[in-house]
């Protein structure tokens, strides 16, 4: 029996279908977000988490979205533009070394010093955002699973 690359994950209310390595499971989820944690087997801290929000600004603002992000209290690190799903997106890696501010996205190791991936897509007449973080140290393993759940995103 294959043992799945990827698992596929839905949210109605996001309205955001994408995939992740086995390992993920869906976390917590209200009426415009949803949200997606890698777990440590042992003791349970998220090393991983990708949260998918609806967001109020007009789809004009995908890029400002992203420019927002990016000037964020951290260092920019890359930023692209892309059509995911024939649906335009901007994406920037940003640098977190103190964490986000009022929040805890990775509880266990490194997560004070993080690395954010975030993309905002433009997708019926709305914003959508697909952020995800993970410690800096662990960066070159994290960075490329951000970027194939991005690319696999499909918009309902």
């Amino acid at each position: 029996m294959d043992v799945p690359s990827r698992i596929h994950f839905y949210s109605a209310v996001t309205g955001v279908s994408f995939e992740l390595p086995p390992g993920f499971e869906a976390g917590a989820q209200d009426e415009r977000s949803a949200q997606y944690e890698w777990r440590d087997e042992d003791d349970d801290q998220v090393l991983a988490r990708v949260v998918v929000q609806q967001m109020d600004v007009g789809a004009a603002a995908v890029r400002t979205v992203a420019e927002a992000f990016a000037a964020a209290d951290g260092d920019l690190v890359e930023e692209r533009l892309a059509v995911i799903d024939d649906c335009p997106t901007a994406t920037v890696v940003v640098h977190l070394p103190h964490g986000v501010r009022g929040s805890t996205p990775v509880t266990g190791p490194g997560g004070d010093d993080l690395v954010a991936h975030f993309t905002a897509v433009e997708f019926s007449g709305a914003v959508r955002t697909v952020a995800a973080f993970a410690p800096w140290a662990d960066r070159d393993r994290w960075i490329p699973v951000f970027d194939e759940a991005v690319a696999s995103c499909r918009f309902l």
